[in-house]
């Protein structure tokens, strides 16, 4: 689920949907920031709880409208050398249990991943191909879920406005389908408010918007998203609900045991 797409998570409504007007409160430019500061600074501003889980609601809508939902549990923990994050399908019950995970080491730029069909009781590593197909028949691939590392690109802050950042990020993978992505952060709370994904030949493939934000504890999550697929005229759109940082994640929650059970 970059980090933006890393894309993945009891709701504290009490601390509210953050308002226009804090929205627009940006900070002052600070100046001779680069481009990869910043995005190191947004997937900071992800990591400030070491346990996240959330319930997720998953829309795919295809250009005639028709609609499909399915929903999963998502458990994101970070431990002292590695991340871990497991989606964790419930509904409907032609899908239910199915489950991808995800593992990233830090100072690594790739991300593993594995995939849980319980039709066939199999566990099955992604492989670079596989990683770049659709998220469970939604505009969202299995690597946006897994999340962008900062080290997967090469960062350059294209300009800035009063309330943005805009930065671009070249993959230094040659096979990496996407040619670049431009990301417009919000400066006041360093989490993207636009992403567009281009191939390699320069054509515009998707483009997620960050509807709603909320608060939990300090930290700034995405609570609302839209991915819409410039391609297919599709789009797909993640609701997170039940957002919980108190809670202990175990280890075999985001691991083997968690996927196959």
């Amino acid at each position: 689920m970059p980090q933006s797409v890393k894309i993945l998570l009891p709701l504290l409504l009490s601390l509210g949907v953050l308002g226009a007007t804090e929205i627009a409160r940006a900070e002052s430019a600070e100046s001779g920031k680069s481009g990869e500061e910043i995005m190191r600074a947004v997937y900071q501003q992800t990591r400030q709880h070491k346990n996240q889980s959330a319930d997720i609601k998953l829309t795919i809508l295809d250009k005639r409208g028709s609609e499909r939902v399915r929903y999963f549990r998502s458990f994101y923990k970070i431990f002292s050398d590695r991340t871990k994050s497991l989606a964790k399908f419930y509904k409907p019950s032609s899908i239910r249990g199915t489950g991808l995970l995800n593992e990233t080491q830090d100072g690594d730029a790739e991300t593993e991943q594995w995939l849980y069909l319980p039709a066939l009781r199999n566990v099955r590593k992604l492989n670079t191909s596989d990683k770049h197909k659709s998220f469970m028949g939604s505009d969202f691939t299995n690597a946006d879920i897994a999340g962008r590392k900062v080290e997967q690109d090469r960062h350059l802050l294209l300009r800035e406005t009063k309330e943005d950042w805009i930065v671009e990020s070249v993959p230094k993978d040659s096979t990496d389908p996407y040619g670049r992505i431009e990301t417009h952060i919000i400066k006041s709370v360093k989490v993207p408010r636009r992403v567009i994904f281009y191939d390699r030949q320069g054509r515009k493939l998707k483009t997620l918007e960050n509807e709603q934000l909320r608060r939990i504890r300090g930290m700034v999550y995405i609570a609302r998203a839209r991915m819409e697929n410039h391609l297919s005229g599709g789009q797909s759109r993640i609701s997170r609900d039940r957002m919980d940082v108190d809670r202990a994640i175990d280890s075999a929650q985001v691991g083997f045991k968690g996927l196959s059970r």
